[in-house]
């Protein structure tokens, strides 16, 4: 599969050691190298990468959490790099998950009207979705990646056995994204997502960069989300409105977790309104429901009904919404995407509450 890395803007590269890394950097001119991180990564990969970290002419911690994920972190980020010395030549590097990686390319974006910067994921779900493909963003408030733009990492560097790091809780949450481009893709990747299990093992490299492979297709032909790109927001209308919600709650989801009920939720549309093969739904739906940790987890205190109004409430900050009109991507008959811009809204609220339901009782 590494021959279609070549295809993400970014130039995507998969690599075995961090020394196949230093090495590309070290022939490049910069006048001072930037790396950020957090706590947990530095702690879980410093031995793994210890090249890289050692070239660092400073390092930048950020808080760790979807809700760091704000401009009150990237000013923190900015004053760092001011304070240090860091210039227009400087390079950053973004070495950790999706928070890292989104933030961290969007303050590299903007600090002096732009520097150059490099992605290492470390998790499954930046390694298949939020490092490669340009996007860069924060936060607003809880509200899901509502600030940012869209601009090319340097390079993004994937190795794989960085996964092995992660909790089995991290593992799965990385694994909803794969599984959506298994969905999207059909086929063997299909059979790879769905047969994964959930922690890392000699397939996972195979799923990420088959993962990989899906988004490049996609972005290659849309870099700037204007057309089938949004096919890559598949289970994300809901997902993010969920995720939005949670953060509220003591223990917020993952954004893999969200995405998985918001799959779920597209699935059964998708069986309902364009008949999209419920073998294959059902399939895909046990699957996702498995990446969930327990209802009581993250809503102890609130029902389904509950959840489910406060989740249609925060569509309308969907960024794919035009005027009064959401766009629901949705799968079709020939295991193709469509586009619903008039969704029925009470048909999406029963499915989403009897959703939310069977995943309060199934534990």
């Amino acid at each position: 599969m590494s021959e279609y890395l070549s295809l993400i803007p970014g130039s995507v590269v998969r690599v075995g050691s961090d020394e196949e890394i230093s090495k590309w950097i070290a022939a490049l001119d910069y006048s001072s190298l930037w790396i950020i991180s957090d706590n947990t990564v530095m702690e879980t990969t410093s031995e793994r990468l210890s090249n890289i970290f050692s070239m660092a002419t400073g390092i930048i911690l950020i808080p760790e959490g979807e809700m760091t994920k704000s401009i009150e972190t990237c000013s923190m980020v900015w004053d760092q790099l001011l304070s240090g010395g860091a210039d227009r030549q400087s390079l950053i590097l973004n070495i950790g998950g999706g928070v890292v990686t989104d933030l961290g390319g969007f303050c590299a974006s903007t600090f002096q009207r732009g520097v150059r910067f490099i992605n290492i994921p470390t998790t499954l779900l930046a390694l298949c979705d939020a490092a490669v493909g340009g996007k860069t963003g924060v936060n607003l408030g809880a509200v899901k990646n509502q600030i940012g733009l869209f601009s090319d990492p340097l390079r993004v560097f994937v190795m794989p056995e960085l996964t092995q790091t992660l909790t089995d809780r991290q593992f799965k949450s990385g694994l909803a994204e794969a599984i959506k481009h298994g969905i999207l893709d059909g086929g063997e990747h299909w059979r790879v997502a769905m047969s994964h299990p959930d922690s890392y093992d000699e397939k996972s490299s195979e799923l990420i960069l088959r993962s990989i492979a899906c988004k490049a297709g996609v972005v290659s032909r849309d870099p700037k989300e204007k057309g089938d790109r949004r096919s890559l927001n598949l289970g994300h209308t809901i997902g993010h409105a969920i995720e939005s919600i949670s953060q509220m709650e003591e223990k917020p989801m993952l954004h893999g977790e969200a995405v998985a009920l918001g799959l779920i939720v597209t699935l059964i549309l998708s069986v309902h309104l364009n008949d999209y093969d419920s073998a294959k739904a059902e399939e895909a739906i046990l699957r996702l429901y498995r990446l969930l940790p327990p209802y009581k987890v993250i809503f102890d205190k609130s029902d389904a009904a509950t959840v489910a109004d406060r989740t249609l409430q925060y569509i309308k900050y969907d960024k794919k919404r035009v005027g009064d009109t959401i766009s629901f991507v949705l799968m079709n008959s020939r295991g193709g995407v469509s586009y619903s811009d008039d969704l029925d809204v009470s048909l999406l609220a029963v499915i989403l509450e009897n959703v939310l339901e069977t995943w309060a009782i199934k534990d």
